[in-house]
């Protein structure tokens, strides 16, 4: 016989899993693509700051401007892992 607790846990599992229009297997792909865009993301953006880094040629207006976006890109890319964990366990 299940308790009280087990009972109120398995029907708010099922409720979370009912609320999503989603299954579970597309739920998972896109789990898997937004971890590759995450690893992407990161490790081209600190190959351009590496490379704006290591070669003082290329420090001019223009690429200031590219190094700018680039920093953003990587600050904005924090959200990715909230996105990625909300998505893989559908909440």
């Amino acid at each position: 016989m299940m308790s009280n607790s087990k009972r109120e846990e398995k029907s708010v599992e099922l409720e979370l899993n009912d609320m999503s229009p989603l299954n579970r297997s597309t739920l998972n792909l896109i789990t898997i693509y937004l971890i590759l865009v995450f690893i992407m993301c990161v490790f081209f953006n600190l190959m351009l700051l590496r490379l704006f880094i290591k070669y003082k040629d290329l420090r001019n207006v223009f690429n200031i401007f590219i190094i700018a976006v680039s920093c953003l890109n990587l600050i904005g890319s924090v959200v990715f892992p909230f996105t990625i964990h909300s998505s893989f366990f559908n909440k």
